[in-house]
């Protein structure tokens, strides 16, 4: 088939992946609330329960993104992007109105919870944008590297938007400088995803069902290669296998045990990130230093980019060793003894050491997981896929970010303005060590994808050879 001239800019999956890079980047700003969360507090008057459902609204919106995975699995990744585009935009410039006190409703927490709930859903637009469009340019034997150069560019946001909120908008010298923040992620994110929208498309994808190879055109028909014999796309039995709908994955056991799985491992991680502020201030100042909040997130945020990136090519070098199933049980096995570990900070130093562990973990994970969802029910439907799976993950993040850290640290408060701890580690302790038990149970059950995939995962094996 001839090629367009300008397919050489606009589907060349080298330059869609470039493109992606930048809104990965940029889709990754929910992460960076724990450096601006203290700041928020006091400009809109919050106690600890509302600023964190603010930060839970964030993480529930990235985890239930379910109209951007509709969108992009019944359209295409540009759309997704304009739309998410949008999308963020207008959350953004309203909790900008609310700093502002422009409209007096936008400073209720509940409508700021909604536009952080609407900026998450844009954050998994542009992430599933991009990892699916990309998940279908290249192949099964470079796609934990794919997926782990990805979401370690999502986690550099933190990094990067956390040294521009202390830096070029420090709060402590003008309180102006929050709501410039705010407006600027804005109008930059949207920037990111502009070039986006540009330059990320799909080119034909290959599969190989029964060893014999087929290349889709966006998914719409087959085109024969050279050597290619003929496969009957209308042939359901054939099909089935490979790309499954969301009905046919919620009918399956993997489906349960996989969103269970995950919704511990990540609830668990989500608490130590979304309250570091907190744990941070209930030591004594002296211990602290300067900006204890961003040394922090910038410690979490390094370590989970560099585990991100690492795990893909970890994971894709090991491939015939140790499945991802195995993974996946493995690094829940051991966020069961962070949060222990966490939960036994009677030092302030340790803090230091539970970001790093954290933010290992966390990026293990969350670069595991989509490879183990296109793996296990394809390609075709892996927007819509991969947001139903994580739905348990958005409700489990609530109870124990927001709902049981928010009680334990409420029944220790003790400051004079009535919304800080200043009892180290026995201001979290207990919600750390409930959220460890629950892991525990889980990653127990876990064990149980291992043995179920198995076969899924010789196949695989067999189809590259």
């Amino acid at each position: 088939m001839e090629q367009h001239p300008t397919d050489v800019i606009f589907r060349n999956r080298y330059l869609s992946l470039i493109a992606a890079l930048f809104v990965m980047v940029s889709s990754g700003t929910k992460d960076v609330f724990p450096v601006y969360s203290n700041s928020m507090m006091k400009a809109l008057d919050f106690d600890l329960y509302k600023i964190q459902t603010l930060g839970t609204a964030l993480n529930v919106g990235t985890l239930i993104g379910l109209l951007p995975a509709f969108v992009y699995d019944f359209t295409n990744g540009r759309i997704t992007l304009i739309i998410s585009a949008c999308a963020n935009f207008f959350g953004y410039f309203m909790i900008y109105c609310a700093l502002k006190n422009w409209i007096t409703f936008t400073r209720h927490y509940i409508f700021i919870a909604f536009c952080g709930f609407i900026i998450g859903n844009a954050s998994a637009g542009g992430f599933l944008a991009c990892l699916g469009d990309n998940i279908k340019n290249f192949g099964q034997g470079t796609r934990g590297k794919i997926i782990g150069i990805l979401v370690a560019c999502f986690a550099l946001s933190s990094i990067i938007y956390g040294l521009f909120f202390s830096y070029v908008f420090p709060d402590d010298q003008n309180k102006e400088n929050l709501n410039h923040f705010i407006l600027f992620t804005a109008l930059s994110v949207t920037a990111c995803y502009a070039i986006g929208v540009i330059f990320i498309s799909q080119k034909q994808s290959s599969v190989k069902i029964n060893n014999i190879s087929l290349k889709i055109n966006d998914g719409e028909g087959a085109e024969l290669g050279d050597e290619t014999p003929l496969v009957d796309k209308s042939d359901k039995q054939t099909f089935e296998e490979f790309d499954q709908n969301p009905l046919k994955m919620i009918q399956s056991l993997d489906f349960y045990i996989f969103s269970m799985l995950v919704a511990s491992g990540i609830g668990s991680l989500t608490t130590v990130m979304n309250n570091i502020a907190q744990m941070v201030s209930a030591y004594p100042h002296d211990l602290r230093g300067k900006d204890p909040q961003l040394i922090h997130v910038i410690i979490f945020s390094v370590t989970n980019f560099l585990s991100r990136l690492l795990t893909g090519f970890i994971t894709d070098a090991t491939r015939r060793y140790i499945s991802r199933p195995t993974w996946i049980v493995a690094i829940c096995f051991l966020i069961c003894f962070s949060q222990i570990f966490t939960a036994l900070n009677y030092y302030y130093w340790m803090l230091y050491v539970s970001a790093v562990i954290t933010g290992t973990l966390c990026g293990a994970l969350w670069s595991i997981c989509p490879a183990f969802i296109s793996d296990k029910w394809g390609k075709k439907y892996f927007g819509i896929n991969h947001e139903i799976a994580l739905i348990g993950a958005a409700i489990v993040t609530y109870l124990m970010s927001t709902y049981t850290m928010s009680r334990v640290y409420g029944e220790h408060i003790d400051s004079e303005d009535g919304k800080t701890c200043t009892q180290g580690v026995h201001c979290y302790q207990l919600a750390l060590l409930i959220n460890a038990s629950i892991t525990f149970l889980t990653t127990c059950i876990g064990v149980l994808l291992i043995k179920r995939n198995k076969k899924l995962y010789e196949d695989l094996l067999t189809e590259d050879q």
